[in-house]
């Protein structure tokens, strides 16, 4: 929940759908949270290239998804644990000296 709030968003779209998603400049992470998203939740995710910000978009266009995604983010905002700082983190940047 942490990676969705710091680099994602879940979002209605009235008469199109559900969207749940994560930006990640890497690719490797970003193949492993399909991976990860794709056991956990059964549901395929769509991995594509964001060419204007050079990092990749992962989407997930399942209602279930984003029902649970917007359950676990109030839960999860009410009592931050480590988990969540740690997506968070993992979004945000990591520590350097110049930082």
């Amino acid at each position: 929940m942490g990676y969705i709030l710091g680099d994602g968003m879940v979002k209605y779209y009235p008469g199109h759908g559900y969207e749940v998603r994560m930006t990640e400049k890497n690719y490797e992470h970003a193949k492993y949270l399909v991976a990860l998203i794709t056991e956990l939740y059964r549901t395929k995710p769509v991995l594509v290239r964001d060419k204007c910000r050079k990092a990749w978009r992962i989407r997930v266009y399942r209602k279930e998804f984003y029902e649970l995604a917007r359950q676990k983010l109030r839960v999860a905002v009410r009592n931050p644990d480590e988990h969540l700082i740690g997506g968070l983190f993992d979004a945000e940047g990591d520590y350097t000296k110049s930082k």
